[in-house]
């Protein structure tokens, strides 16, 4: 330490084979970056390390690597003082795996000048976050079109009277659609289609019917039906069991869902 130029002095505390400590005096009109350079240097030769801010040296960052200032086991506290003899840092070393500043007399300035940038990155997150937000926008929920809401139709009414034939369609959410049938060879059917089509897709004009058709496949009745829905041929079917309307209405049903 003393074939530094710039270094007036140096004392070792305790054992000089294991120092527990070291004091270096640094003249002020020395170099101080050579200085530094050169006290850094002489302890890496001997196997030593500090992660303290030796003269010449930038200011530490919260990001900086401390691992080249830990290059042994030297533990002992060391202090570099100025020409006055004025105490400037306490210099002691760290092992690799530890990630902490130990500069006593600097680590409220280094605390202090952590904390504005850790919150700052949380601002610009935040301000990122509400910038993609406001240039998003603001999505409203479509109105509903379909059977989305509706799993599959419960019954289908046939009601006739002296006001004439009435035709009633309940889904089973509750919800129902009621259409006065003509008294004519296919009025019900009319009646069925359409009930079932509003129940299904409220607010879309009625389908009109392009086929209903009655076939017997394998012992089993099945009404099929073919629809031009607002430009798109659709079809649907279903099995006869409890009866003609009913299985109409499920065909139908299954018509507009596609």
């Amino acid at each position: 330490m003393l074939a530094i130029d710039g270094v007036e002095g140096a004392e070792i505390d305790g054992d000089a084979a294991s120092p527990s400590g070291l004091r270096v005096r640094v003249s002020q009109h020395a170099d101080q970056k050579l200085v530094g350079e050169s006290i850094r240097r002489v302890l890496s030769d001997h196997g030593f390390g500090t992660d303290t801010q030796l003269p010449g040296e930038p200011a530490p960052t919260p990001h900086a690597d401390h691992s080249m200032a830990s290059v042994s086991e030297f533990a002992a506290d060391s202090e570099l003082v100025t020409e006055s003899n004025a105490p400037v840092a306490t210099l002691v070393s760290v092992p690799p795996d530890e990630d902490q500043l130990v500069d006593e007399d600097d680590d409220e300035d280094i605390v202090s000048d952590r904390q504005p940038e850790t919150r700052r990155v949380i601002d610009l997150l935040a301000e990122e976050a509400l910038s993609e937000a406001e240039l998003e926008p603001e999505s409203s929920p479509e109105p509903f079109i379909g059977t989305t809401r509706r799993t599959t139709i419960a019954r289908v009414s046939v009601e006739e009277g002296r006001s004439g034939i009435v035709v009633t369609v309940t889904a089973s959410d509750g919800e129902s659609e009621t259409e006065l049938a003509h008294a004519t060879e296919g009025g019900v059917e009319h009646a069925v289609v359409v009930a079932t089509a509003r129940l299904a897709a409220p607010g879309v004009p009625a389908p009109v019917v392009i086929d209903i058709d009655d076939r017997r496949i394998e012992g089993t009745d099945i009404v099929m039906i073919v629809l031009d829905n607002n430009g798109e041929i659709t079809t649907g079917s279903a099995v006869v069991g409890a009866g003609r309307p009913f299985a109409l209405g499920r065909a139908t049903w299954a018509a507009m869902l596609v």
